[in-house]
């Protein structure tokens, strides 16, 4: 730090202004920055694949609103003509139960997917999951300092056990996505958009 301090001494005699003496600037590095071991300054580079963002838009995680609406709307989209018991003992009952949840959720999935032209929601969705990858890989690099500089201020490793439950789990959702869309092609024409495929 004190090399970027001299720095901005010989910009300012450069440009006519007084220069920082180097009394001045031990004084600021005491005042500011005393020696210690909580003191870090990342720096990235392109050279690591994981680390490069460009083209890569911010990750996004599964929203709780879309979630909550899968979930109450499960029973209407079974079609059941008899209520479902709140109790079910046989196990036949179960696993029939269970394959009815999962087939009527293939189907208002393909009913969604059918609107776009799976070519394009494929290109999207790995930009999706890349930048879910990329958020894991910037986490790694940076929980280090975190823990250093601001765990007297904040619970970092809470933190961090929350954003990487969120992470992993969008993550296996856009995969699992991505394979479905891959399995059964679709060739509509609606523009790929956050909103819907959220809901997906």
């Amino acid at each position: 730090m004190g090399c970027v301090i001299k720095g901005f001494s010989n910009l300012l005699q450069v440009a006519d202004y007084k220069e920082i003496k180097e009394f001045e600037i031990e004084n600021i590095l005491d005042a500011y920055m005393p020696l210690s071991r909580a003191k870090m300054i990342l720096t990235m580079t392109t050279n690591d694949i994981q680390t490069e963002r460009r083209f890569i838009s911010k990750a996004r995680f599964l929203q709780d609103a879309d979630t909550a609406i899968v979930l109450e709307n499960n029973v209407k989209w079974l079609g059941y003509k008899k209520q479902i018991p709140e109790k079910i003992t046989e196990s036949k009952e179960k696993i029939e139960l269970c394959l009815d949840l999962i087939n009527s959720l293939i189907n208002q999935l393909k009913n969604r997917l059918k609107e776009y032209n799976s070519k394009n929601l494929l290109g999207f969705l790995m930009l999706k999951h890349e930048a879910l990858i990329h958020d894991g890989a910037s986490w790694s690099i940076q929980i280090p300092a975190r823990l250093t500089c601001f765990s007297k201020y904040t619970d970092v490793v809470k933190e961090f056990r929350e954003h990487e439950a969120k992470r992993i789990k969008t993550s296996l959702d856009i995969r699992n996505l991505i394979e479905f869309v891959v399995a059964e092609p679709f060739f509509g024409s609606k523009e790929e958009n956050d909103d819907d495929i959220d809901f997906c």
